[in-house]
Parts: C-alpha cells; structure tokens; sequence
C-alpha cells in the first residue's frame, strides 16, 4: 500500500482533532493517565477513522495552512467536548473563527478584563521574557549584592503568590475548568 501526501495531511488533520478531544476530556487529562497511552490512544483512534474519511481536493498544501488547519482542528476537538450541545458547540465555533457583535456587554467585560492591573502584569511579563530580563537578572545576581538580590527575588515571589490567592478566593472567579465534574 503506497501512501499519499494526500493521505498523510488527512491523518495528520484527524489526529489534530482526536488531541484537541483528549486534551479536554477529563479522563484523559488526569495525570494518573499515562502520556504514552494518551498518544497510542490517540493515534490508534485516529487511524480507524482514517479508513473511513475520504480525501476532500481542498486540503491545505503550504506549511502555514497547514498549521492553521491543525490549529482548527484541535480547536474543534476542544469546542466537541466541552459544549453541552450542538447548538452551542457551533455557536463557540462562529465565535472563534468568525468574531462576535460589538455589543455593550462585550465592550464591559473588556474593559474588565483588560483592567491596569492585568495590564501592568503583562508589561512586566513581556519584559521578563524578553532577553533583556535575563541579562538584568544575571547582572542582578553577579553583583556585589547577589545574596541580597537573591533573598529579595525570593520574598517578591512568595509576596506575588499570595496577591494571587487572595486575589483569587476575593472574586467569584472559579479557576477550575472542569467544576461541573
């Protein structure tokens, strides 16, 4: 049996939306489910539905297209399990690929996400990720002060750890994804 490209890019694109499943569903997301055994699951699943899908003539050819395929792909897997029903399934698919209304409840529930404290902890993470933290940080920890430098980098974690939490048990916002298990 020859294999095609074709064929490949359709295995490949089932697979893509078998993870997207299996990265949502609790069952296979505990980490008493061995990863090995996700992925043999996985492609094992993917395999049998391999046979029985045909190939479509407008699968992507380009590498970028075809990242973007995967990506919608584990995004659908991701939308299968998580909606309670189809209605609201393609109502999570409209919203992630077509773009929602402008409305005044949206223009709320921006302005309270994008609030200046969120903003202030993503410039400080942008700069931390950036090279320029960690040459900062290494000169930090070089100096003359280095214990000092070290003991202080300590407490700050430890004082932005229960900001957290308390930030967290304050507000209605419940972190777990899977609260109505």
């Amino acid at each position: 049996m020859i294999i095609s490209v074709e064929q490949l890019v359709v295995f490949f694109l089932i697979l893509a939306r078998i993870a997207g499943i299996f990265i949502q569903a609790p069952v296979f997301n505990s980490r008493s489910f061995p990863f090995y055994a996700k992925t043999v699951i996985a492609i094992w699943v993917s395999l049998l539905l391999w046979f029985v899908i045909p190939i479509h003539h407008s699968l992507p050819t380009t590498p970028l297209a075809f990242i973007l395929a995967g990506v919608f792909e584990v995004a659908i897997g991701f939308t299968m399990f998580r909606s309670e029903s189809i209605t609201q399934a393609f109502c999570f698919i409209h919203n992630m690929f077509v773009g929602f209304k402008s409305s005044a409840q949206s223009a709320a529930l921006l302005g309270q996400v994008l609030s200046g404290q969120v903003m202030l902890v993503f410039a400080v993470s942008i700069v931390a990720a950036l090279p320029i933290g960690k040459d900062l940080y290494q000169k930090a920890l070089n100096g003359k002060r280095a214990l000092v430098w070290e003991h202080a980098s300590y407490a700050l974690s430890f004082v932005l750890l229960i900001l957290c939490v308390l930030n967290i048990s304050s507000s209605t916002y419940n972190p777990f994804i899977y609260f109505r298990f």
